[in-house]
């Protein structure tokens, strides 16, 4: 029933745009990660993973789309003094294992100046955040759970010779915000009547890029474009107590992390 209400939503939203002002790429995302959690020493490395946006652009008129960016490990990653002296080593140090997915849907307006140089999409929309931080070896695993309201803006200049470049801006302001804490040594014993996903205090992220675009026409209504956006991304999940099945009361960190990196993109326009 709801994977038929979710269809139904869509084809209600895309259905009546023009189909010669859509757009959609994929690609890959690959960035430096840092993780920081309260008194565990920040652990650091590389993630990758796919891109893939699909979006309703026309000039002085509504703008809608969807987006979706995946990251996992490439690599070990580890404590920043571990990657100084090349000891991170699987299974003998410890080091985090990621899993990020991050997807959203969009809708603002596409202002277009008269000569069609500079535009602006200003939008919001909802988002859903999930990320998997597990600590190895034999150690803790938090997963994050979070509905956000993305809030932001993109300028553009577009040059005559087929280029496109600017600034994008993006906050997510959190809405829902759920963790669940597992370990090896007491999962199976946790009290099963009990609620494992634990509520956080305020969580936010900050999301800034400089796209830059190369286009390319084919025919009058068919066109691609090549993109290159080096971006910066920032979230912090806030900290809160929690009371385990024995009455114990436990802090729960606040977990601070930053991407910087780039996403490379291949795209149609039609």
């Amino acid at each position: 029933m709801f994977k038929k209400v979710r269809f139904l939503f869509l084809v209600i939203i895309f259905l009546p745009l023009n189909a010669r002002h859509w757009c959609m790429n994929g690609g890959i995302d690959f960035n430096y990660a840092r993780y920081t959690l309260d008194a565990i020493a920040p652990q650091s490395g590389y993630l990758a993973g796919p891109h893939f946006a699909l979006a309703y652009k026309k000039a002085r008129s509504v703008y809608t789309g969807l987006h979706f960016d995946g990251r996992w490990n490439a690599g070990l990653l580890c404590a920043s003094s571990d990657l100084c002296n090349s000891s991170c080593v699987s299974g003998a140090n410890s080091h985090a294992n990621v899993a990020d997915y991050q997807a959203d849907w969009r809708l603002g307006y596409f202002f277009v100046s008269d000569q069609e140089r500079y535009s602006l999409t200003p939008f919001t929309g909802i988002g859903f955040q999930h990320l998997s931080y597990q600590l190895d070896p034999h150690m803790m695993r938090y997963k994050y759970y979070q509905v956000y309201v993305p809030i932001g803006a993109e300028f553009l200049y577009h040059s005559p010779r087929n280029f496109s470049i600017g600034l994008k801006t993006l906050y997510r302001a959190g809405a829902y915000n759920r963790l669940r804490v597992s370990t090896p040594c007491v999962e199976d014993a946790c009290d099963s009547t009990c609620d494992d996903k634990i509520k956080l205090n305020y969580s936010q992220g900050v999301y800034i890029a400089v796209p830059a675009v190369l286009h390319y026409r084919q025919e009058k209504r068919v066109g691609f474009h090549l993109s290159m956006i080096p971006f910066f991304d920032w979230n912090r999940f806030a900290n809160t107590c929690d009371t385990n099945s024995d009455c114990v009361v436990f802090p729960i960190p606040t977990n601070k992390r930053w991407y910087l990196g780039v996403t490379a993109a291949l795209g149609i326009t039609f």
